[in-house]
């Protein structure tokens, strides 16, 4: 399984590692993704899911599925 956001959609970025010479080598920054199983009370049962902790903060204020109105993603992608 990938290092990808399920609900954002975020994935990792492709940066620049310096060192003292300034020579330039690739460096990937992924993510902080967690697997959460989360309540969803429209479907009345746990979902597994692999969240940034970002949109885990936003669940947690604004609910489930407000927060993924807030990120363009339907229900049934997660069923």
């Amino acid at each position: 399984m990938s290092r990808k956001c399920q609900v954002s959609r975020k994935r990792y970025n492709r940066s620049n590692k310096l060192c003292f010479s300034n020579k330039k080598h690739r460096h990937p920054q992924h993510p902080n993704t967690q697997v959460k199983r989360l309540w969803v009370p429209e479907l009345n049962r746990m979902v597994s899911l692999r969240v940034s902790t970002k949109v885990l903060k936003t669940i947690t204020t604004y609910g489930f599925m407000s927060a993924l109105k807030r990120y363009g993603r339907e229900l049934q992608e997660f069923v």
